[in-house]
């Protein structure tokens, strides 16, 4: 963890299924120290979509269940788009 002023970066790592993913989430906080606003990297990039369909469902569940079915339904394809060009990706970086 990092902090300089109101500025903060935690540094994580998460196993999700089979995957091992790694993430900085960047906090800013405003005058009254309450969280203004909230940055989150992952990498590699198909840990993205692995993330966003383990945890967009259940965060949008929260507003109502309608939203996190919503949420769970968008995010599959955004999951098997994203490890499918991890995929093509490095098989394209690998010929030469």
């Amino acid at each position: 963890e990092l902090a300089d002023g109101d500025a903060r970066a935690c540094f994580w790592r998460a196993r999700l299924g089979d995957r091992s993913i790694e993430g900085v989430d960047l906090l800013r906080r405003d005058d009254e120290g309450k969280i203004a606003d909230i940055t989150v990297m992952i990498r590699p990039l198909a840990d993205v979509g692995a993330f966003a369909a383990a945890i967009g469902p259940r965060l949008a569940a929260n507003r109502s269940p309608a939203r996190g079915a919503l949420a769970g339904l968008l995010t599959r394809p955004l999951r098997a788009l994203l490890a499918l060009a991890d995929h093509v990706a490095a098989r394209l970086l690998s010929l030469r």
